[in-house]
Parts: C-alpha cells; sequence; structure tokens
C-alpha cells in the first residue's frame, strides 16, 4: 500500500477552509438573528403601559397613541377590533446588517426629521419638543430611562445563544 505525500494530496485531506467559513458565517447569522429576536422580545416587555413617568434609570412608561398607531386584537366575541397601541413599543426592529455583520437592534426613527425620542430615552439629556396640546416648541431635559442596554446586556448574560 502506498501512501501519497505530496502537497496536493496532503492539502486534499484537511478541512476546505471556505466550505468551514461559509458554515460558520450561516450559523453566525442564524445566531445573530436570534439574538436579535430574543433581546427585541425584551425590550418590547419592559416598556410598560402605565400613567405618567418611570423613575430615572428604569425602562421608560408607554401610552397608548391618539393617532394613526392601531394593531388588530381580537375581541372575547370573537371580533376584530383596532386598538391603539405606542408607536415606541410598536417601531421597535431588528436586522442583521452583512456589511458591518452585526445585528441592530431598536426602535426605527419617527415623528419627525429631528426626532431624537429613543436616544433622549436611553441615555437623557436636552432637547425641544413640541407641546402636544398648543403645538408650541419648547425646551426640556430627560433623565436616562435605558430600556434597549439593559435587554441586550440580559439576553447577552442568558448564555442561550453560544454553543459548545
Amino acid at each position: 500500500m502506498a501512501f501519497d505525500f505530496s502537497f496536493e494530496a496532503l492539502k486534499d485531506g484537511f478541512f476546505d477552509t471556505k466550505a468551514v467559513m461559509d458554515a460558520a458565517m450561516k450559523e453566525y447569522r442564524k445566531t445573530a438573528g436570534r439574538f436579535g429576536a430574543f433581546t427585541r422580545t425584551r425590550m418590547k416587555s419592559s416598556l410598560r403601559y402605565k400613567p405618567g413617568k418611570s423613575r430615572p434609570g428604569e425602562p421608560p412608561h408607554v401610552h397608548r397613541s391618539r393617532s394613526k398607531y392601531t394593531r388588530p386584537k381580537k375581541a372575547t366575541d370573537g371580533t376584530t377590533v383596532r386598538r391603539q397601541v405606542s408607536p415606541l413599543k410598536e417601531l421597535i426592529f431588528f436586522a442583521f446588517d452583512k456589511e458591518t455583520e452585526s445585528v441592530v437592534i431598536g426602535p426605527v426613527k419617527f415623528g419627525g426629521a429631528d426626532a431624537k425620542v429613543p436616544g433622549l430615552l436611553e441615555k437623557g439629556g436636552s432637547g425641544t419638543f413640541k407641546a402636544s396640546r398648543t403645538g408650541e416648541r419648547k425646551r426640556g431635559s430627560w433623565s436616562a430611562r435605558p430600556f434597549v442596554k439593559p435587554a441586550g446586556d440580559a439576553e447577552a448574560a442568558s448564555g442561550k445563544f453560544l454553543k459548545g
């Protein structure tokens, strides 16, 4: 029995690097997608419908919108009714960014071109807002009420996404 120890013969015996990297990237995308979905769910569940403001350092309370944000809800008699919902809670999405090979999770921009509401809620700071009843522009400052980072940290610490 003869063995071929040429470079080509030995190279064929190793794992195909492209196939291994493709399989690893496929698994990474799947895991990142699951991480995005779980984190999005945790973010949405941390936003509670309650009157008034939350305490600084806790996730913000959300309020039902008086405008166009509605969602169908099945009533007890089997009919479907539209219920007003919070735009902040309903506009949280996630996506896998192929360019940076990372998952992006968070609320989309809403309200206007200069709306910085999600960032102000997460980190706090000062800014201007339009008073809902009078429509006049006012200046104010927000205390940090983080809900994005704690949700991501909790999902990462849960260990559901690491194998081996």
